[in-house]
């Protein structure tokens, strides 16, 4: 499975907006004639047509105008539900606002420390919380990337998150694998734990005592 690609401008190929697969692109320029006169390109706009669905989006210099639809990666289908909100609502507003869906990125981010068992009020000491307890280095720096650049989306800081789409794109990426990693392989783990025979479980416990 291709890892998603989110659609952008004069790329050669991106995760359809329509069909959803992973597809190469046609770009074409848009034209304009006035009677009597030639062909005139118009700069800022262009279109690009799925070589698989062969539907044809348009787009504004590098915002995708049709279809309404983000160029954000959709959230993880275990990924909490109060998480997945501000996760959804921030893939909605990225394009026009990459500061916005990062700073929504973060909210989100507080949000998924209960359900990882922490209190949910300070992600500085969350995050601390999750490292003393063994949180692997990797995923600690994922959480600080989300909770510094999200920070600096509402508070003067040394990151300009104005016009940063592609940095805003990778916090989506970010927040999916820390969901990943800390919700849904721990529920797959468990999952497949609970279906061994009783009897098998007891033999474990006792070896580990």
């Amino acid at each position: 499975m291709v890892e998603y690609v989110a659609p952008k401008l004069n790329q050669s190929a991106f995760h359809c907006p329509f069909c959803k697969a992973y597809a190469h692109q046609i770009w074409k320029g848009v034209y304009h004639q006035v009677p009597g006169y030639e062909q005139t390109m118009v700069d800022v706009l262009n279109t690009s047509t799925c070589s698989r669905c062969e539907k044809v989006a348009v787009w504004y210099k590098d915002y995708m105008l049709y279809p309404a639809n983000s160029v954000a990666p959709l959230p993880l289908e275990d990924m909490p539900e109060d998480v997945k909100s501000d996760f959804n609502e921030a893939r909605i507003v990225v394009s026009a606002s990459p500061r916005s869906a990062a700073a929504l990125l973060r909210l989100g981010l507080q949000k998924l420390m209960p359900h990882l068992g922490e209190k949910g009020k300070n992600l500085d000491d969350d995050i601390a919380s999750l490292v003393s307890k063994g949180l692997s280095p990797k995923i600690q720096k994922a959480l600080d990337t989300v909770r510094v650049i999200g920070n600096n989306a509402v508070h003067p800081g040394l990151i300009d998150m104005k016009d940063n789409l592609d940095t805003a794109i990778r916090l989506f990426e970010l927040t999916n694998i820390i969901v990943e990693v800390t919700i849904v392989q721990d529920k797959l783990i468990d999952d497949m734990y609970d279906k061994l025979p009783e009897s098998s479980k007891e033999a474990i416990k006792k070896r580990d005592t």
